[in-house]
């Protein structure tokens, strides 16, 4: 009960603050949009690695997750309902990136408990995991700087993206075991990131 306790706090600080730094409009300073942007593109992520890597098992990494979406949308409720403005993690459950936002917390914290076997399951989960900041990063690095793509507001673009790619690499070294489980997984996501993106270019999604 007490873990289960910390992390609906966690999900609860992490939901105020997004409601808190989301942009919905009007004058703001270049560093709050970019630290807006940033928060965006890299809180929610790093909460749910760290989740899933604290969990024992991957059923209580899964619960963990929920645990967390379920208390960071009531925060982020809370204050937007007292900002008198959208939700800002899920402001629109008809758009599938906005759905996605309640399966991500689960799925990548599973995913990063996963992270800690040595076999190729881990090194899947690994690579699978990474997509959350690859895909993005490599999306609006190969479309350009115009428009938005896939992360929300880009106004720290192009850096937040190269910061995605160091992220995610950097991450591989921590979360995997072992050197040979390290390229695998590098190697792994690296390939699955060129072709998601490539496919969707062929496809006109991009």
């Amino acid at each position: 009960m007490g873990v289960g306790l910390r992390y609906a706090a966690a999900g609860v600080v992490l939901g105020v603050l997004s409601g808190a730094v989301a942009y919905h409009g009007g004058d703001w300073p270049d560093a709050a949009l970019v630290a807006s942007s940033f928060f965006f593109r890299f809180a929610y992520f790093l909460m749910v690695v760290a989740v899933g890597r604290l969990s024992p098992t991957v059923a209580r990494a899964a619960v963990h997750g929920l645990i967390v979406m379920i208390a960071a949308l009531a925060g982020d409720a809370a204050v937007s309902a007292l900002r008198g403005t959208p939700d800002a993690l899920v402001p629109d459950l008809s758009t599938p990136l906005n759905a996605w936002v309640l399966v991500a917390p689960v799925a990548g914290a599973v995913l990063a408990c996963l992270t800690r076997r040595p076999d190729v399951a881990g090194d899947l989960a690994g690579a699978l995991l990474l997509q959350a900041q690859l895909v993005p990063a490599v999306t609006a690095l190969v479309t350009g700087t115009d428009g938005e793509c896939c992360t929300g507001v880009e106004w720290g673009h192009p850096w937040q993206d190269w910061a995605g790619l160091a992220l995610s690499l950097a991450l591989a070294l921590v979360l995997r075991p072992a050197w040979p489980a390290r390229l695998r997984t590098v190697l792994a996501a690296a390939a699955l990131a060129a072709a998601l993106v490539w496919t969707a270019r062929l496809t006109g999604w991009l």
